[in-house]
């Protein structure tokens, strides 16, 4: 979709319901570390436009430099000490895990599921590059993931004038860790997981 239709079709949702809480749900890219597997959620505790910034020419090198300068929007915190006390319900996570049937050429880890929240950066392009991972976590080494729409629906929330009615939640899971053994495998287990766990954050938690 990427981040400014994102944000067209958020505000929208906003202008027309005023909703209480805008979620965004889906698949996205992980930072891989040894704690992460595929299909593992992802909320984002804040999130920014990692293509935000300034290209500088540098005369003597005759070489083009970016250099970031992101807006960061935060997740509101009464969501953060929500999803601190669902991320860490085992029971929970082991029926999402377990409620998933692999049928054709979908494929489900044996690892556990697990929460992650933390940094989520958002951009117009799919990667599929490590290089241009490792480049971006350098603005944040805590980074969790990447997609192409939190940020958008993040910035809608914030500049929409419905005085703050509206909190943006992305909870996304990854799908694959955006380098070259990038594939579809995991794809449905990814959605699979992020849409259950939205669903039961709301039967919780939200109403």
């Amino acid at each position: 979709m990427g981040i400014a239709a994102a944000a067209s079709l958020s505000t929208k949702i906003i202008s027309k319901f005023s909703p209480s809480y805008l979620i965004m749900a889906g698949i996205a890219a992980g930072v891989k570390d040894k704690e992460k597997n595929y299909g593992d959620i992802l909320v984002a505790r804040f999130t920014w436009n990692y293509e935000s910034g300034k290209y500088k020419y540098n005369i003597k090198t005759k070489t083009t430099t970016f250099e970031p300068n992101p807006e960061q929007i935060e997740l509101d915190d009464s969501i953060v000490h929500i999803i601190n006390e669902i991320k860490t319900d085992k029971t929970l996570l082991q029926t999402i895990h377990h409620g998933f049937t692999v049928t054709n050429n979908d494929l489900k880890p044996d690892a556990n599921l697990k929460v992650f929240m933390g940094p989520f950066a958002s951009g117009s392009a799919v990667l599929a590059d490590k290089k241009k991972i490792d480049s971006i976590r350098r603005n944040n080494r805590k980074l969790i993931g990447i997609d192409m729409e939190t940020f958008g629906v993040f910035y809608a929330a914030k500049s929409f004038s419905n005085n703050g009615k509206t909190k943006a939640i992305s909870i996304k899971s990854i799908s694959d860790f955006a380098d070259q053994k990038k594939s579809d495998k995991f794809r449905n287990y990814a959605a699979y997981t992020s849409a259950s766990f939205i669903y039961n954050l709301i039967r919780l938690k939200l109403q």
